[in-house]
């Protein structure tokens, strides 16, 4: 079984969070990484999940 850890506002490098967009599908600016970092550091909510 998959066990999947949740956190709310943990600190993300830009470099992943690129990563899962391109991967997604979700158009963003992901060559971008000083963009993305601005983005999620002035971010007033955070979710993510790791496995």
């Amino acid at each position: 079984m998959i066990q999947i850890e949740y956190g709310q506002n943990t600190s993300l490098a830009a470099a992943d969070v690129a990563t899962v967009f391109d991967t997604s599908g979700i158009r963003r600016p992901t060559k971008d990484l000083a963009r993305i970092e601005h983005m999620f550091a002035n971010a007033n909510l955070v979710i993510s999940a790791w496995h």
